[in-house]
């Protein structure tokens, strides 16, 4: 439930973002798309960390593999922006991507960002 509320928050943060990078400052979708991202899972590690899973402390390490795992989800939703965004709209795409980008970022970051060690 908490990582759902955190996934909320971060879709929105991240979907503002790129409507104001593509749609307001006029950049390019891609380049739109990478930075909102970016902001929006480093948010998301920030949260999660401290309040979804909440791990002892932040680390490096972990942050690291956050960002990493995160990368398959910007390419995810940089391929649908290229794929559906010229047939459904930029913001249709970026929706779609997201979704699937929560899926998998979860699955990730249980596993293996968040884990707590074994007894």
């Amino acid at each position: 439930m908490r990582f759902g509320l955190v996934g909320v928050l971060n879709t929105a943060l991240d979907f503002a973002l790129f409507i104001l990078f593509y749609g307001v400052l006029g950049l390019a979708p891609q380049l739109a798309n990478t930075l909102a991202f970016w902001l929006a899972a480093s948010n998301s590690y920030w949260l999660n960390q401290r309040w979804t899973f909440a791990a002892s402390q932040p680390s490096l390490g972990a942050y690291g593999r956050f960002l990493l795992f995160n990368a398959g989800g910007l390419l995810i939703s940089s391929l649908l922006l290229h794929w559906l965004g010229p047939v459904i709209g930029m913001a249709w795409a970026k929706a779609i991507a997201i979704g699937l980008g929560f899926l998998w970022n979860f699955t990730l970051s249980k596993h293996f960002v968040f884990a707590r060690p074994k007894p």
